[in-house]
Order: C-alpha cells, then structure tokens, then sequence
C-alpha cells in the first residue's frame, strides 16, 4: 500500500526521534482510501518512505471511528500497528477520562482492515464485564458480526446471527475478490437454519453472489396440522406441499464485457411456496418488511448502441408451483427514434421473436383433504412461436410558432404458430395449431400549446394539449371459436393502466379516442437564483369511442366476444377516464406526489397513489403513503375459484394508507413510530416502532410491531403476529450494518 506522510513535527535527529517536551505535533498520513491517522507520544520514530514507525510514552492514535491509548506502539512497513498489554481502545465521543465504555489487552491493528485483542478486558465504569482470550474483527464496516434476538407469534424466541467476512483479493472496482456471509438462525417452533453466501468480484468478468439457505423446519406441517380447524387457520392450501427439510438456492452474475455490451445471469430454486413468507425476510420490521423475491429467473444479454439495440434472453420460473411465461428464447431488436435521411421525419420500430411457454402454478397435493390445484387456473397451460414487430414514423412541426404538432402513423404485426379456444374457465384451454395474424393499422395526432407568465420570483407555464388514436385490429387465421393466446401486454392488455390510449401510446386491440388535458407548472426563484419547481400539475382525462360485446355469465368473468375489441366499454357508450398526475414541492424538503385516474363506468376510483415526505429539520421527519386499486385483472381467461359478485382473483381491490416518522429526540434517545390502516377493510393493518437507546459509544436498538389477523385472497387466514427485535451497535457506525438482515 502506498502511503504519503505529511510531518507537522520539528525534527531534532536524523533517526526523527522527537521528545514530548518539546511538544510535538502529531504525525498524520493520508493513504489512497483518504482515511486519516494521527498519532502523539512522548518519543516517536517514524519512515518517510514507509511509513513505518515507533513510538513510546503515553502513546494516543485516532484512527476514526477508534481510539487507541497504549505505552508501546510499533507500525511496520505492511501498516500493521501493534500495541502492548496493557493497551485501550474505544470508539466513544466522551472526553478519555469519562469514558463508559473500554476494552483492553494486546491488540494488533491495520487501518481500515482488522483488529486482533490478545487477552481482551471489556469494562463498564472500570468495571469488568467480560474477558476473553482472543478477538477478532473486521474494520470494514462492511464486514463483521450482526446478532439479533427477538420474538414473534410465528417462530415463538428467536436469535439470528450472520458474520461477513473476505476471503480473498479486493472488491474495488475492476479487481478480483472473493467474500462472503455466513448465517446461524434459531426459531423455538421452527428449530435451526443455516445460511451461506459467496460473492465474488472478477475483474474485467464481472460480480456475482451464490446464496443457499436451509432449514431444519419443525413447524412444517403446520398446515396440514390445522386443516380442519377453520375458526384458527382455515387454510385452503394455496400453496406446494411443504417438508421437513426447506431450502432456498440463488444465483446471479453480471458482466459487462464492452461499455455497450451487458450479461447478465439471475436464477432461484425453492422447495416450497411458502419458503420467502416463512424464513426469507429481507426486513422484519417496519411498512416495507419486504421478502426477498427469489422467483424469477433468467439469462441474458443486451448491446445497446446510441440509435439501436437488441439482446436475447432465456427466462421463466424454476419451480412449477409458480405460475408465469418462459422464454425459451426470445430475442429483440429496438430502434430509437432517428431522423430520416435528415428530414424532420423521425422513425422508430421494436421487434422480436421467441418460444413462450406460459405455465400454471401447480400448487397443493392430490389428497381429499389437499386438494391438487391451479393457479390462476388450468387454462394458463400453452405454448406458441410469436414473432411481434412494431414500426412508427412522426413528423413533428409548429403551425404559427405556438401550437406544437406531432402526426405519427404506425404499423403493428404479430404472428403466433397456435392458438386456444373459448373454454370454461374451469377446464384446460386446448391448443389449436392455427397460423395466427394479428395486424394493427395507427394513426394519431398530439397538439399542444405552451404559454408562459413571470410575476416577479414566480413563473407560471400553462400547457393545453390532446390526443388522438384511432387504431384498428384485424386478426387471420384463427378457427371458428379460437381466440389468440395472451403471454404478455404485447398480446393483450392485463392492468387497468394498460387499458386505455393516450400520450402517443400503443394498444394490443383496436382503440379510437382522444386524450385532452392541461398541464400547469408553477417555479419560484430562489435566493440564490435557481429557478424551482413548485408545483406540477396535470389534468386530463382519457375518452374511449369504441364498445366491447362480452360473453355471457359472470361479469366479473365474461370476456371480450371478438379479440379485436378492447376491455372496457361494455354499457355500450362512450368511456370516460378522467385522471391528475401532481407533484407539489413547497420548500427544499418536503414533496407531494399523486396520481389518480376516476373508472366511469363503475364509478369508482380505479387507481390512486399518494406519497408525501417531508424533513421538517435534521432531527425530525416524516412520510405518509396512501394507494388505492378498485379495478379488473385481465386475463387469457378467469379463474374459476369463487362466485361471488367480487371475486378476488379476478379483480384488484385494495385501499391503504402509511404514516411514518423518525424523531431524534435528544442525545440519548431517538425513536420510529409506524402504522399501516387498511381503509377498505376500515381495521388496523399494522402498528410498530423503533427506540434508540444511545451512550457515548454503544446503541441499542429495540423493535416492536403488531400485524392484525388477515384472510388471504385464497381463503387462509393467519393469526395476529407480535413481534419484538434487539440489537447493539457502534454509535460511531449507525445501527444500519448491525442487522443479520437484508444484504
């Protein structure tokens, strides 16, 4: 390691040797990583050129977050330090003489790598509580110990623990390093785990991470244990058979060969659906105690040019107790838009082509009391070759220097080599070995103005515009009875944002309507004469002409009669969508953003999300999130689990609102309060905190929460959940490093 030594010392001798009477200042170094160290004694001899030295007598080294009191201390050219026994070390704030906290022995000690205590003596108040004849640790603050106990309903006590560690070489940008993470978990109901990380770093090939977990389960058949006792459980089992031994497997590398080139590889094995839910948290703790999604897998790779890209990918879940699409391969070709021949005709177009392999779930066991099942439903079983391409020209101009004009006409065609028939929801969709065709003729226009006002500080730009779609979709090919098969929005539209045109977008079926909106953006001029955005506010509303003739039954299960038609319109007049898009920013630290669109047919909310944050100081701030969805899934075809006239598989219906803070409340406390209300259901979702308990140089941290009791879209309900959580940590450091949890 190159070392740069910078001396504010007078030299009396050549050998450097400097006395404490002559009051010295301390010697100070800055190495490449720009961490400092100082350090003062009553004699010291120090290298330029290595760095190296001694010093002896009331010897003081602050290597931050530490500081080190020691009569003998000697540095050698690798920045190895070594002190003698007796020698202290802290990382508190207190003046030395009122320190709580203090740790002795014979330590040995490389800046910004480890530290090793010979004989270490722990004391509170100079008194001893613990002694212990060898430690070591990682100065890394990657690296190290992170220990958690707590209690939840779930797992009854718990404690887990990880250690990161390197192994080998360096994880700095472009070199070749080898680490890992290494995990012990043990719940009361549910026995021992253990966990296993390796993350490597390749040079010019890249970084990747392996990761394993494994448990011993003692509770894993808890639900077969509790399949007759519906006032507790009630599970209907909408999930894989579940074993004693359980087990997650992970895999992921990324490498980028050329600055245009990306490879990237993600791949996930379970041995049950229930595995993330039960073991895999990547937060316990507070509204976003999100599991860690280890569902997905794929492999692929991307060139990306200025005007063009395209890649390959080969996707698809590893487990067939999930459902979704496997692309066995598809590969793609994007053109951004570039002008023609240097006309102010601009064009561009998407294709690709693949194997889709669509596939169910496959969930529960072929018992009479487990009933084998699907999800969403057998008919989610096909395959096809689709080839899709989509092209697209604009000519954008200004009519009298005020209203901007942007034409486009478009051209979508999509082959499929199969496919399904109109079926039951309840029975298997049979493949047909059609030829399929799909032509999408687009046409549009987008019109806008832009006027501007000044009123002193203040700016207002107000911009009207609308939209126009009118695009018309032909299918040939299909038998009589077939309908096209549905992989992904290229095929057909699934969410309630996909529905509807607008903003120069692109639709799967035929759509005629218009977009109009206004646009308001409000700027204030600061003091120091930055012009900010205050408020940004858009109203519009979309207007869809064309209706839909549905198949019978069900509403909440019918489907389109001809593919050509879209989703909604079904009453047979015009649809409205009215819809805000708004972000507010008052001052510096706070922000507002919402989004909303209104569903004219069912009046009702369709979508909505809001989300407010704001720092009041540097001590105290808070968020507050509230999302609402009241709409249609779309699917290839409906699940045939429920009849009831909102059927939770079928429909998305969701209403909740989060409110968070954290205060700093004084040196020695701080706190976390959350709560999470479920305003459909009008009952408390969740409820929790956090406390900080902080002395000069440890922090404790305590977590506790309460989940209420909650039936689940299948029908299996879980009891309410208490949950507690506690662990130490370096004031110094933060208590962001010292959870098992998360990476």
């Amino acid at each position: 390691m190159k070392t740069r030594l910078t001396f504010f010392c007078a030299l009396l001798a050549p050998a450097l040797a400097v006395r404490a009477a002559e009051a010295p200042e301390p010697l100070v170094w800055t190495d490449e990583s720009k961490s400092q160290l100082s350090v003062r004694a009553d004699k010291l001899a120090a290298d330029r050129q290595t760095g190296a030295f001694a010093a002896t007598g009331n010897v003081r080294i602050v290597s931050w977050p530490f500081e080190l009191v020691s009569d003998n201390v000697t540095r050698d050219e690798k920045g190895e330090l070594v002190f003698s026994d007796p020698s202290s070390i802290t990382s508190c704030t207190n003046d030395w003489a009122h320190l709580h906290w203090r740790a002795y022995g014979e330590f040995k000690y490389a800046t910004d790598d480890y530290i090793l205590i010979r004989n270490l003596k722990v004391r509170l108040f100079d008194v001893p509580v613990f002694w212990m004849p060898f430690w070591y640790y990682p100065l890394n603050t990657d690296y190290g110990w992170r220990i958690m106990p707590g209690y939840t309903s779930r797992w009854g006590a718990y404690v887990m623990t990880k250690y990161v560690y390197k192994l080998a070489g360096s994880f700095a940008e472009g070199a070749w390093g080898l680490g890992g993470n290494t995990r012990f978990d043990l719940r009361k109901w549910n026995g021992v785990a253990l966990g296993q990380t390796l993350d490597w770093r390749l040079g010019p090939f890249g970084r990747g991470k392996f990761k394993v977990y494994y448990a011993l389960d003692n509770d894993y058949d808890r639900i077969q244990r509790h399949w007759t006792d519906a006032r507790r459980w009630n599970y209907q089992n909408w999930g894989s058979t579940v074993e004693r031994d359980r087990y997650a497997l992970s895999l992921g590398h990324r490498w980028e060969p050329t600055e245009r080139d990306v490879v990237r590889l993600q791949a996930a094995y379970l041995s049950d659906s229930y595995m993330t839910e039960d073991f895999l948290k990547s937060r316990m703790f507070g509204i976003k105690n999100d599991m860690t999604l280890m569902n997905s897998s794929e492999m692929a790779w991307e060139h990306i040019e200025m005007l063009f890209s395209f890649g390959m990918s080969v996707s698809g879940p590893l487990n067939d107790f999930y459902s979704g699409v496997s692309r066995l391969p598809e590969v793609y070709f994007d053109m951004n838009p570039t002008s023609v021949f240097g006309l102010p005709l601009n064009y561009e177009s998407s294709s690709r082509i693949g194997w889709l392999d669509r596939q169910a779930a496959k969930i529960g066991s072929a018992t009479t009391a487990l009933p084998f099942r699907y999800n969403p439903g057998p008919w989610a079983d096909y395959q096809a070759l689709r080839a899709d391409t989509y092209h697209r020209l604009t000519l954008p101009f200004k009519v009298g220097g005020l209203v901007s004009v942007v034409p486009r006409v478009a051209y979508r065609g999509t082959f499929w080599n199969a496919s399904g028939m109109y079926c039951s929801p309840g029975l298997r969709t049979p493949r047909v070995d059609d030829n399929v065709y799909r032509s999408i003729m687009e046409g549009g226009v987008t019109l806008a103005m832009r006027g501007r006002a000044d009123f002193g500080d203040w700016t207002h730009t107000i911009e009207p515009y609308v939209d126009v779609l009118v695009q018309d979709a032909s299918y040939s090919g299909l038998s009589e009875g077939a309908r096209p098969l549905k992989f992904d929005a290229y095929d057909g539209s699934f969410d309630w944002l996909d529905q509807f045109g607008g903003r120069s977008r692109n639709l799967p079926y035929s759509w005629y309507g218009v977009t109009p909106g206004v646009r308001n953006a409000f700027y204030r001029r600061d003091e120091d004469g930055y012009r900010r955005p205050v408020l940004d506010l858009d109203l519009y509303c979309r207007i869809q002409f064309n209706d839909t003739d549905w198949t019978g039954g069900d509403l909440n299960k019918c489907l389109p009669v001809n593919p050509e038609d879209p989703n909604c319109g079904g009453k047979g007049d015009a649809v409205y969508v009215p819809g805000l898009r708004a972000r507010w920013m008052p001052v510096k630290d706070a922000q507002l953003g919402a989004c909303a669109e209104w569903n004219g047919e069912s009046d009702t909310i369709a979508y909505a999300a809001v989300s407010l944050k704001h720092r009041l100081n540097d001590k105290f701030n808070w968020e507050f999130a509230y999302s609402r969805r009241d709409n249609r899934w779309w699917d290839y075809s409906a699940s045939a689990t429920g009849g009831t006239l909102e059927d939770r598989f079928n429909w998305t219906k969701l209403s909740y609102a989060q409110l968070s803070l954290e205060h700093d409340v004084c040196d020695l406390f701080a706190w976390g309060p959350y709560i999470s209300y479920d305003c459909d259901l009008k009952e408390l979702d969740r409820i929790g905190t956090w406390f900080d308990l902080r002395t000069d140089c440890l922090g404790f941290r305590i977590y506790a929460e309460h989940q209420t009791g909650y039936t689940r879209v299948d029908g299996s309900k879980y009891l309410a959940d208490n949950r507690f959580g506690f662990f130490i940590y370096l004031r110094a450091l933060g208590p962001a490093l010292a959870t098992p949890l998360g990476e």
